[in-house]
């Protein structure tokens, strides 16, 4: 090998540890900016949206991006490791990560083109009080994100959906979808709703 030579062998058991270990960190990334922005959001449902917290969501999507850049990337060399890119050794397992990633991908453009652009119209808003179209469309998105990633986590860590086959890993897998969808979608109409309901004579306090 000549210095300038920058060939690598793929089967080298080094080069699959090294793109595993970077296809991880990538995972972890993603997970971790989306699990820190949830939980700081339900803190902060009733605060006004102001310019450094949309700042900071922006930010944390651009990371999320470039983790989805290092998946796909990571995930095409490990692809090329075990497959060869012969359509025939995808098991089904593995066109579901692949689909998975797929609509993580789709659903960060999405919210790149509909979801800050909403939120920079409603500055000064806080998520509770915005119109129920703008929950609706909310909740659509980040259920579509928390279902994505909680499918990705579960595909890497659970070894008994390497035999199911396609049909069952599709109903399940599209089940936690439609079921993380609406779980959000019902309390961001029943919520404010609650939230805004007036006060019952056991709520008032009580006159000095």
């Amino acid at each position: 090998m000549t210095l300038f030579d920058l060939s690598l062998d793929l089967s080298d058991p080094l080069v699959t540890d090294a793109v595993r270990l970077i296809h991880l960190c990538a995972m972890a990334v993603a997970i971790g900016s989306i699990a820190a922005t949830h939980a700081s959001t339900l803190k902060s449902l009733r605060a006004p949206l102001d310019q450094a917290k949309l700042d900071q969501l922006d930010g944390i999507h651009h990371l999320v991006k470039l983790a989805l850049m290092g998946l796909w990337l990571s995930g095409a060399a490990l692809i090329w490791i075990r497959t060869g890119f012969e359509m025939a050794n995808f098991s089904p397992k593995l066109w579901m990560k692949v689909m998975v990633v797929t609509v993580l991908t789709v659903t960060a453009g999405a919210m790149q083109v509909s979801v800050f652009p909403l939120l920079r119209a409603r500055l000064g808003l806080s998520l509770m009080a915005l119109a129920r179209r703008d929950r609706l469309v909310l909740a659509f998105f980040v259920g579509l994100s928390a279902a994505g990633w909680l499918s990705a986590v579960l595909l890497g860590a659970v070894r008994i959906f390497k035999t199911m086959d396609w049909p069952t890993l599709l109903a399940v897998f599209g089940g936690l979808h439609v079921m993380a969808v609406a779980g959000l979608m019902v309390p961001a109409v029943v919520c404010p709703r609650l939230a805004s309901a007036p006060e019952t004579a056991a709520e008032r306090p009580a006159l000095a």
